[in-house]
């Protein structure tokens, strides 16, 4: 019984450690408009993408699995920017004009 109950901890475990590690590669970033009310979803696998959001509105931006976000008035991915924490969001980012997001390292632009 105490055998049992171990391998079912260690089981449980390992999936957490897993799913923390996103050991697929694949990352996931939601952009939502509350005034249409519409959604833009952006992924990608293994790669860091900077994404230009200069032409659609964003008032509320969730980390939805995108490993390291940051959040840019820049409309490239340079300058000052902010974190959004992995599950977390940033509501009010109308002043956002372009987010990167993926694994730690330098992003790609995508389009502007």
């Amino acid at each position: 019984m105490m055998l049992r109950i171990v391998t079912a901890l260690f089981a449980l475990m390992l999936v957490l450690v897993m799913a923390d590690t996103n050991e697929y590669g694949e990352y996931w970033l939601d952009v939502r408009d509350d005034k249409m009310p519409q959604h833009y979803e952006f992924y990608t696998k293994d790669v860091r993408k900077c994404i230009c959001l200069r032409t659609k509105r964003s008032d509320r931006i969730d980390n939805l699995g995108g490993g390291d976000v940051k959040v840019f008035s820049s409309s490239d991915c340079t300058g000052n920017y902010a974190s959004i924490k992995e599950g977390g969001e940033i509501k009010n980012a109308r002043w956002v004009n372009s987010a990167s997001f993926g694994p730690k390292g330098t992003s790609h632009l995508v389009a502007c």
